[in-house]
């Protein structure tokens, strides 16, 4: 009964108008909720300056408010036609069942789902022009005989401003590798020891030496096309720039060959954590999706354990050196930016300060 009702939702949506208004205030209801929230805003502004404006990774997934106020049932059901359909579908099934009784009720209420539009397995979204955004803002704005035309973070800090918030949400980053890399298990190993567990180099020194935050992190987007590195960390506003400082600091201290204790023990809490990921039926499904999605080969899962154990220091270095280059790193901060200007002035950095509305888009009332 329950594989009938996904088959029909799935090849015979209708779409009421109803449900579509409904639907549509519920969304830009959280859009008014994301913009309070600075990791949401974060976020955005990560995603917008590390992809560009343009590209569909550094565009809001959901859109932004103004878009979304004016799609249409029309909209809807055009998209629906182009993009969901057998040619760019999987259908996972995990449990305790018969195999060929499952097949047959898979055909019988999927066999008949064919496409409604063009080939779409290449498809590329293109996103519509937007309005420029204002030219940034230097800050400190009265001080600019203190900062160094040299300045080393001159045009990679984009403060997203928040007057008054007692604290700065900070994201670290660049584009970094696609899913099938080679480099895929020293990228683990690697994220592991720098921000990927509590003991890691980042949580050890902004939070247990430094004081500076609850916790910091790292991790690596991995999907089809190239995704991103990202350090990410909250900190009281007055420690905003001397965090970032020591982000770069364990950033450009991960070139030096890791001690093999250290790298043995990241490859132990990855294989010993391994089996968390299938701990229910829809976790499996999940990992089975996700296979068949990103084109990973079949022994993925079951060589997984066996990969991580084969990597070595002298990888781990190799692939810093490839995929974390500091220079080309933005700083993504949302916080106070007259809280945060003599924090730059007193290291020479310079740094670009846009608006919530430049990140998030125009406010939508909601009706």
């Amino acid at each position: 009964k329950a594989l009938a009702l996904m088959a029909d939702m799935t090849m015979r949506p209708t779409f009421p108008q109803k449900e579509l208004d409904r639907i549509r205030s519920l969304a830009l209801g959280s859009f008014l909720v994301a913009r309070t929230q600075p990791g949401s805003i974060a976020a955005a502004a990560f995603n917008r300056y590390i992809f560009g404006e343009y590209s569909r990774y550094g565009s809001l997934r959901g859109g932004v408010a103004k878009d979304v106020a004016g799609l249409t049932r029309d909209d809807v059901l055009k998209y629906y036609e182009n993009c969901i359909n057998p040619q760019t579908a999987c259908l996972v099934v995990c449990g305790d069942f018969d195999v060929d009784e499952t097949t047959e009720m898979l055909n019988r209420h999927f066999g008949q789902w064919k496409p409604t539009g063009a080939d779409n397995r290449d498809i590329d979204i293109l996103i519509p022009s937007v309005k420029e955004n204002k030219a940034p803002r230097i800050i400190p704005e009265n001080a600019e005989d203190k900062i160094s035309p040299r300045a080393a973070m001159a045009d990679n800090i984009i403060v997203v401003d928040r007057p008054g918030s007692p604290q700065s949400v900070i994201r670290v980053g660049c584009q970094a590798i696609n899913v099938k890399d080679p480099a895929i298990f020293p990228v683990k190993v690697l994220n592991a020891m720098l921000g990927g567990t509590f003991t890691s180099r980042l949580n050890n020194n902004l939070r247990e030496r430094n004081g500076y935050t609850y916790g910091a992190s790292s991790g690596f987007d991995m999907r089809l096309d190239r995704g991103a590195f990202a350090v990410s960390t909250n900190v009281q506003a007055d420690k905003t720039i001397p965090a970032v400082r020591e982000i770069f600091n364990e950033l450009n201290g991960i070139h030096s060959q890791a001690p093999d204790s250290e790298v043995q023990n990241a490859i132990n809490y990855l294989a010993y954590t391994f089996p968390n990921l299938f701990e229910g039926g829809a976790d499996l499904a999940g990992g089975m999706a996700r296979c068949t999605a990103y084109q990973l080969p079949d022994d993925y899962y079951s060589t997984y354990v066996a990969n991580l154990q084969g990597v070595t220091p002298k990888q781990i270095r190799e692939t810093a050196d490839r995929l974390l280059n500091t220079q080309f790193m933005k700083v993504i901060i949302v916080g106070d930016a007259q809280a945060i200007a003599p924090q730059l002035a007193e290291v020479g950095w310079r740094a670009q300060v846009v608006s919530v509305e430049d990140v998030m888009g125009p406010e939508v009332e909601v009706k």
